[in-house]
């Protein structure tokens, strides 16, 4: 009989090596007897991805999604779904899925998030249908933010305008299909000029049907291999400063104005419970997914019964990461909350004294040292960590320079100036004048 606890053991151990190909075989043997355990279908789709097996990577987080999924796993089904996105990065549907997963959970701030980014890949990529469809739904979602309704009939209404525009210059395929096709051939002949003649026949059936968006981005090909062509850089001009064109950039300028707008005001009101936020934050990070764990974190700050824990679990994040000045204003945020029991805020000066330790603030570092060693003398190894931060602070201030003592000199005994005089005879002294009044005597 297999013993599959010791095979995960080793397989784990391959994994911190590095060993990639030492934990594919492990893996796969593991697998083949526990097919229905998805920490395996992670774990093997890790593997694969160290070893740039992409494909078989995804296969093996989908069947771990699954999985999950069957068990009622919300969590695990995101960690998964994450997982394929870091392979997929622009996958609309893998996020649409994930914003879900976020409502199992009811984590409506997490969904929001997702389906804000389905919202943003669905307009870059045009497809206005999904991106209609999922703002409609945030708004089915949020009842408490009365704000969004209105905003949203605004935005629905600079669809219709960008929508009647572009019909206003349709253009059936059939006429244009003939001059794509010389297009082609002109290509495959890999005769330059030919392809610049082809395209510029085209623009000029493009204009002429009133497609000008089609027909500038035909020039400016004609451009790319010809960047002097006159009559290309003629039409670029004439068609950039059309009315048509005008009014269509600020059709689109408009929409996305008020898609932002209409972001900014989702997060204005949300209902929603945060401690599962924290437990979903831990999970990524036993999973290696250390930067979704950082937002999930930050979700957690808000409130709720682990709001400390995320402080510091934030704070941990950061300083794994060398962010030790960030990590300090974390846990210094965490501190200045004053609702808890003392023993609750240990782990934030814990951390906090090592991060200053770190920053070489000794003396401050044997501070938070010494609030945990009060509140709980045998938490990790605060005792240690104090006699040693004591002693290296010994060390410090002995080595600390001395301001050396100026050695004054006794001032020097002042010389006696006998001041010369006049002689007598050289005094001259001028008689007043007297003038003689009614009201008496007065010196002129």
């Amino acid at each position: 009989m297999m013993d599959t606890a010791n095979l995960k053991a080793q397989a784990e151990e391959q994994k911190h090596k590095g060993d990639w190909e030492g934990a594919l075989r492990l893996y796969e043997k593991l697998v083949t007897t526990e097919s229905n355990d998805p920490f395996l279908w992670l774990s093997l789709g890790d593997v694969y991805c160290q070893l740039q097996k992409e494909k078989r990577a995804i296969a093996d987080y989908q069947r771990a999604a699954e999985l999950s999924q069957q068990l009622n796993d919300h969590q695990k089904v995101i960690v998964a779904l994450r997982k394929i996105l870091f392979i997929d990065k622009e996958n609309a549907e893998l996020y649409n899925k994930i914003g879900g997963e976020y409502l199992s959970l009811k984590l409506k701030g997490g969904a929001v998030r997702e389906f804000l980014k389905v919202c943003d890949l669905a307009l870059s990529s045009s497809n206005i249908k999904f991106f209609l469809d999922t703002l409609s739904h945030l708004v089915e979602l949020l009842p408490e933010n009365q704000k969004l309704p209105p905003k949203f009939e605004v935005i629905k209404n600079e669809v219709e305008r960008a929508e009647e525009k572009i019909q206003q210059v349709k253009v059936e395929p059939e006429e244009i299909k003939p001059f794509y096709k010389l297009v082609e051939m002109a290509i495959k002949s890999n005769n330059s000029k030919k392809v610049v003649e082809s395209y510029l026949a085209l623009g000029r059936v493009l204009l002429a049907k009133g497609a000008k968006r089609e027909a500038q981005n035909i020039y400016q090909k004609v451009l790319q291999r010809e960047p002097a062509n006159e009559e290309a850089l003629e039409k670029i001009l004439e068609i950039s400063h059309s009315p048509e064109m005008t009014e269509g950039i600020s059709i689109e300028e408009g929409l996305i104005t008020q898609f932002n707008e209409f972001k900014e005001l989702v997060w204005e009101k949300i209902d929603e419970n945060y401690e599962d936020y924290f437990d979903l934050a831990m999970l990524f990070r036993e999973f290696g997914l250390h930067d979704e764990a950082i937002i999930e974190f930050q979700s957690a700050l808000k409130g709720g019964s682990k709001q400390l824990r995320a402080f510091e679990m934030l704070a941990v994040s950061f300083l794994e990461q060398g962010d030790t000045g960030l990590a300090t204003e974390v846990l210094k945020q965490g501190l200045s909350i004053k609702k808890y029991i003392d023993h609750e805020y240990i782990g934030l000066h814990y951390n906090l004294g090592l991060a200053y330790e770190r920053l070489g603030e000794i003396e401050k570092a044997i501070k938070e040292f010494e609030d945990v060693y009060v509140i709980n003398i045998n938490y990790k190894d605060v005792a240690k960590k104090l006699k040693e931060l004591e002693e290296k602070f010994k060390v410090l201030v002995k080595e600390e320079p001395k301001i050396p003592l100026t050695i004054m000199k006794p001032p020097a005994k002042e010389e006696k100036i006998t001041p010369i005089l006049p002689k007598k005879e050289e005094i001259l002294v001028e008689k007043p004048v007297l003038e003689r009044k009614e009201e008496g005597i007065s010196f002129l």
